[in-house]
């Protein structure tokens, strides 16, 4: 009775170590094989990247002064002032303007993105202050006046933007940005990021 039931334990953790031993030999051949059939198309890298149709990589504020000078000839139909402004730019690159290729047989990714772009700039109304006021004598509409002179400050702004540094600031900012979405879905992929010329 003891050898039948000592027979039954043995044959028991024997039948559990085959089934250990087989599981075990599946899951590591079925995880090498799916590591082995892992490809990448340029169709699925667009799709993470087009989630978005612009990727901001650099974002500023900018204190500025602009000389505004209306129409007319003299105080009786021509408005003048400074005015002071605070703006915030942003600028990064058009996703839609990336291009993708991959090589499988290299296990290298290649991506092609455009020169960034300023993308926006918003003058801050709360801030604007107005100094050597010269309105028109016989102005209909001074808010007009104003609302181009905001114009003039956004474009004055995107120019001076330009000017410090900050699309190279978005250039460089946009490689890193990539390289961060696409770290996780490329792993075993060489990653080459080349920006596009002028």
């Amino acid at each position: 009775m003891k050898n039948i039931k000592k027979t039954f334990i043995f044959l028991g953790a024997l039948v559990l170590i085959i089934i250990s031993v087989c599981m075990t030999l599946y899951f590591t051949n079925n995880s090498r094989l799916n590591k082995e059939a892992k490809i990448i198309s340029s169709t699925s890298i667009i799709n993470t990247l087009s989630k978005s149709s612009e990727l901001t990589t650099a974002k500023i504020t900018f204190k500025g002064v602009v000389e505004y000078s209306g129409e007319g000839t003299s105080f009786i139909d021509k408005t003048e002032f400074l005015m002071t402004y605070e703006a915030t730019a942003r600028a990064g690159i058009d996703m839609s303007n990336v291009k993708v290729k991959v090589d499988n047989e290299n296990k290298k990714v290649i991506i092609t993105i455009p020169k960034a772009t300023i993308q926006d700039v918003k003058v801050d109304a709360s801030t604007i202050r107005y100094y050597n006021q010269k309105f028109k004598l016989f102005s209909l509409n001074d808010k007009e006046e104003a609302n181009k002179a905001q114009i003039l400050a956004e474009e004055e702004a995107k120019k001076e933007f330009a000017k410090m540094g900050v699309l190279e600031f978005a250039d460089k900012q946009a490689e890193d940005v990539l390289k961060g979405i696409l770290s996780g879905d490329i792993a075993d992929y060489e990653l080459e990021i080349i920006r596009e010329l002028d």
